[in-house]
């Protein structure tokens, strides 16, 4: 009985320590994903106003 016990903590206990690193992973991931296109779209938009100065002085 105590290494049902035993093996359903530990069980419990390791898939709540991958799950934790999981999400995390997911919300860096997430994170990432926004700061990249953040920045991309900057950029793009800093480019663009370069390229077309008419359509930045409307």
């Amino acid at each position: 009985m105590a290494g049902i016990i035993v093996g359903g903590i530990t069980s419990f206990a390791l898939a709540a320590y991958i799950l934790k690193h999981f999400l995390i992973g997911i919300l860096f991931f997430i994170i990432g994903s926004f700061g990249i296109v953040f920045i991309t779209d900057k950029w793009l938009d800093g480019h663009l106003r370069r390229l077309e100065p008419s359509k930045a002085k409307q």
